[in-house]
């Protein structure tokens, strides 16, 4: 990025994404170019806050209470980018949100229930080739922040042969179920599994696909969710926010 924009910022104004949501969606898509200017200008010298952050983030995750299904709840209503006390609350309603909310105390279900209000369950017809959707009217589908949980890399697969990446993606979804198999627990339960692949996702949620390449996959994770009696629910997450994306390009 620092070469093709002919050098005109310093390399570490590039990286951080503080500055991100200084303008709203539309505007940002309407003038990408445009919002990148402004995004770099607003960096100035946090370069120096950068290392810091670092190493009290390392030193400091093990302690950090965990986000509860409570606090994620309360708090998807805010704006996408806001950044507010851990004490504000704003939850998820029809209307807007005044003052503070009675105590509520809310379950994983009652979180994985709310986010499968949020993706779309019918899947759509997919060309493989561009991930273009197929269609009159594209499936209503909104993305899951991945910063409201902290994780950790269990398993990571090193990748050898050529294939289209359409495959590799999906076939991690595969990986995903086979290693929830392992577990006796797993049996008869629903999951929400977080994906950037859009193509994944709506061929999944559909069930089935007309592609020679992905048909075998699609039909072993339909197979494996038959015989454990288990359902995956499909959430999309944006690829820059994907925390497994580092170990699959190690």
């Amino acid at each position: 990025m620092w070469e093709q924009d002919q050098f005109r910022y310093p390399p570490y104004q590039y990286n951080p994404g503080h500055t991100e949501p200084c303008q709203s969606a539309w505007v940002k898509k309407r003038h990408l170019k445009e919002h990148a200017d402004i995004r770099c200008s607003l960096c100035v010298d946090s370069f120096a806050i950068l290392p810091f952050a670092t190493m009290a983030a390392v030193l400091c995750q093990d302690i950090v209470p965990r986000t509860t299904p409570s606090m994620i709840l309360l708090r998807l209503g805010l704006a996408p980018g806001a950044s507010a006390h851990p004490s504000v609350r704003s939850p998820m309603t029809r209307w807007l949100a005044y003052g503070e909310p009675p105590e509520i105390n809310f379950s994983s279900e009652d979180l994985v229930k709310q986010l499968g209000l949020s993706v779309n369950h019918t899947g759509a017809d997919v060309r493989i080739t561009t991930g273009q959707i197929l269609g009159h009217k594209p499936p209503n589908h909104a993305s899951v922040r991945s910063w409201w949980w902290q994780w950790k890399q269990l398993v990571t697969v090193k990748w050898h042969d050529q294939v289209h990446i359409n495959f590799l993606e999906m076939k991690m979804i595969l990986f995903s179920l086979l290693w929830k198999c392992r577990n006796p627990t797993s049996v008869c339960r629903r999951w929400l599994h977080l994906e950037d692949s859009l193509v994944s996702l709506l061929i999944l949620s559909k069930g089935r696909t007309s592609s020679a390449l992905l048909q075998p996959l699609c039909n072993k994770i339909g197979a494996l969710q038959l015989a454990m009696g288990s359902f995956l629910l499909h959430g999309h997450v944006a690829s820059e926010e994907n925390p497994t994306d580092e170990g699959s390009r190690r």
